[in-house]
């Protein structure tokens, strides 16, 4: 099981730290944060587009056809009973002309089973402990 220790460094303001790189994590200035990093709710969406992306590189260098200079949007809706994501698009752009349209169908296959979506598709198991 891999860990990783997010810190107060702000009235709601988290960072993640690592030997490699530093991740803050903050709420919107009128939920009482400063804005300085995304919220945990965009960090969903962000983690499902970038898992999609980089399925692609990874996907295409396999092949020998490495892609170049795509982008990631990812759009989401929240629902209020109970308060979550209630959906997620990612759109991948400039991806399509850059594989020969015989590989389109199984590139598909491949980013629909990149490992934060199949996270999402099957929850795992989730805990809690309050010290």
């Amino acid at each position: 099981m891999s860990t990783l220790t997010l810190k107060q460094v702000g009235d709601l303001a988290l960072e993640v730290q690592t030997d490699h790189w530093t991740v803050r994590i903050d709420a919107p200035l009128d939920k009482g944060g400063t804005q300085t990093g995304p919220t945990p709710t965009e960090l969903t969406a962000i983690a499902l587009a970038a898992c999609k992306a980089m399925t692609v590189l990874k996907w295409s260098n396999t092949k020998g056809l490495p892609v170049k200079d795509i982008t990631a949007e990812v759009r989401y809706e929240m629902a209020e009973i109970p308060r979550r994501i209630s959906e997620m698009d990612v759109v991948l752009k400039d991806v399509k002309k850059q594989i020969p349209a015989e590989l389109h169908q199984r590139l598909e296959a491949a980013i629909d089973a990149c490992i934060v979506a199949n996270t999402l598709k099957h929850p795992p198991q989730m805990s809690h402990r309050v010290e």
